[in-house]
């Protein structure tokens, strides 16, 4: 649950835009391009025990933080950002 109120999401959500309009305008540290798919990269290394259950796998993976991410179209290098 989230304590930030209307106002503050509204910032928050202007803030993750002018970000991401600023990395779109950079090209792609492998091959140049600026094309771009943007989305979320769920989970990031995780160690998982081969003890652990199923169930406990599952969790781990859900809980896990989500961190926006974007793909290159031309070469698919995948960068994360925080």
């Amino acid at each position: 649950m989230s304590l930030e109120g209307p106002n503050e999401k509204s910032r928050s959500r202007t803030r993750n835009n002018n970000r991401r309009e600023e990395l779109s305008r950079l090209p792609c540290p492998v091959c140049g391009a600026q094309d771009y798919q943007w989305g979320s990269l769920v989970g990031g290394p995780t160690f998982l025990d081969e003890e652990e259950s199923v169930r406990a796998r599952v969790k781990t993976i859900m809980s896990a933080r989500r961190r926006t991410a974007r793909r290159c179209i031309d070469c698919g290098n995948i960068q994360v950002f925080q």
